[in-house]
């Protein structure tokens, strides 16, 4: 969506009082000289202004002109916005996920005159994290996919408002914006369950990771396998839950494993989709046909499609919002008009695709058709 120009004017305002450090007792300038500095309509900077005021940002006094409110902070802020991430930097670019969601951040980031700091903290260790943070002079921070309490409680030492993406640090006292990735496998597996599946695998990345130097619990993949679990459970279905190598020669003799057990599984959940797609390949190469012998279905919903052409079923999640979400919640803290701790759920979506089988399909079939021979 292009920006107005009332939400330009909004944003120099903004910028103007940050950077000029105005106390709250001295007037900013009148709407005159304000349309003067930004070379606009006093129309327009009226508009602003009545927008910031709205926001509980400045307030008019009569007689006395326009103030800064004193929730406000008043010190300088830097506009430069870290996104710190665990990955190699070339990750942000490698797939829908996560680029939809760093867009979506640089524009709504953009909006507010601030500027994004791309800040890979891959090669460092714990104890050098916060000293690089600190040499990059920022004015906030968004955390994604930082999925270890110690470095998030490190970052906390920097004082600066804190929003983490995709890892729940709601516990720890920071803001977060999470995906709802229990109920998302939870519904995943129900579906299949629902479709006449009964031997369901459940395909996880390693539960532990190297982060900061230091093995870390990953957060996301728990969570998404307890969906599995807490579906397999309440049908009364035994649980078949395998961790996934990286490496494509380890993967595939993982899979020969899995199909050579019996009973074999008719369908498999993937906690991510880029997974699902490589086992489903790999199925393909042994024989299998899918759907008709192997249902499979990921997490994500990036667009994938299989060897066979098919688009890989998934849950779906929204990207945009939690890139969205997570902009507006830090946004506010920096200036002033939100201090509560906030956790935001995002909720997810079945997107059934082309590589899902409904087995009851069949059977309901047989059952025609003896009816059919009863008349």
């Amino acid at each position: 969506m292009k920006t107005t120009l009332v939400e330009e004017i909004k944003a120099k305002l903004l910028q103007m009082i940050l950077e000029e450090r105005l106390p709250h007792d001295q007037p900013l300038p009148t709407i005159r000289k304000l349309a003067q500095r930004f070379n606009t309509s006093v129309m327009t900077v009226q508009k602003a202004v009545k927008a910031l005021s709205e926001e509980d940002i400045i307030e008019a006094k009569r007689g006395k002109g326009l103030f800064v409110k004193p929730s406000v902070r008043s010190e300088k802020t830097n506009n430069r916005i870290g996104l710190v991430f665990p990955q190699r930097e070339s990750y942000l670019n490698s797939s829908p996920y996560p680029k939809i969601i760093i867009d979506t951040i640089r524009k709504r980031i953009a909006k507010h005159s601030l500027s994004l700091e791309v800040c890979s903290i891959h090669s460092l260790n714990e104890s050098e994290i916060l000293k690089f943070l600190q040499a990059k002079d920022l004015g906030g921070i968004l955390s994604f996919e930082v999925e270890s309490e110690r470095i998030l409680i490190e970052m906390k030492r920097l004082k600066l408002p804190i929003i983490s993406l995709d890892y729940d640090a709601f516990r720890i006292g920071i803001s977060s914006v999470v995906y709802d990735n229990t109920c998302g496998c939870f519904d995943a597996t129900k579906y299949l369950i629902d479709c006449g599946h009964k031997h369901i695998a459940m395909m996880s990345p390693y539960l532990s990771h190297n982060l900061g130097g230091v093995p870390h619990l990953d957060y996301t993949s728990e969570q998404r396998t307890l969906g599995y679990r807490m579906a397999m459970h309440s049908a009364g279905l035994e649980n078949s839950i395998e961790e996934y190598p990286h490496d494509k020669k380890l993967l595939k003799e993982k899979c020969l494993q899995i199909f050579g057990r019996r009973p074999t599984p008719t369908a498999i959940v993937c906690a991510v989709d880029q997974k699902a797609i490589a086992i489903a390949n790999i199925a393909i190469e042994l024989g299998f046909k899918i759907p008709e012998e192997l249902s499979i279905i990921g997490f994500g919903d990036i667009g994938l499609k299989i060897s066979s052409g098919q688009r890989l079923a998934s849950v779906s999640i929204d990207m945009k919002g939690m890139g969205e979400q997570a902009v507006n919640l830090l946004v506010n803290q920096i200036y002033g008009k939100e201090n509560e701790l906030r956790r935001i759920l995002l909720s997810t979506q079945i997107k059934e695709h082309k590589t899902i089988r409904n087995l009851r399909n069949k059977s309901m079939k047989k059952v025609q058709i003896i009816l059919d021979k009863e008349k």
